[in-house]
């Protein structure tokens, strides 16, 4: 069965989950203007190692699979998820999120209930 993620009434994926994106994704998303909703792994590994920031071309190369993740708000969703909950970028949304299957959104209904 498929999701229509426009559909849900929780978004408790949304919240538990973390995005991750490939490197391509990532350049796909920083030509839509979209990328600063997304931190690399990059940048999460020279915040708590800042000796290290003079690698960052060789620390990028390391994560090109999982080369960034979508950042949350402060109440810890999606910072796509507009007021209504909802993804504000459906029809252009991470491959993890597309590939969402129905049985993991009924399970994570499940945990957050």
């Amino acid at each position: 069965m498929d999701i229509n993620c426009l559909d849900c009434t929780n978004s408790a994926c949304c919240k538990v989950y973390v995005v991750e994106i490939s490197k391509e994704e990532y350049e796909k998303y920083k030509k839509l203007g979209l990328h600063k909703n997304f931190e690399t792994r990059t940048d999460i590994f020279l915040k708590k190692n800042s000796k290290y920031k003079t690698k960052r071309k060789e620390l990028d190369e390391m994560h090109t699979q999982y080369f960034a993740e979508a950042k949350k708000r402060k109440d810890g969703y999606c910072t796509f998820l507009d007021k209504a909950m909802r993804c504000s970028i459906y029809e252009n949304r991470p491959k993890v999120c597309a590939e969402y299957k129905h049985n993991r959104c009924e399970n994570i209904r499940c945990i957050k209930n």
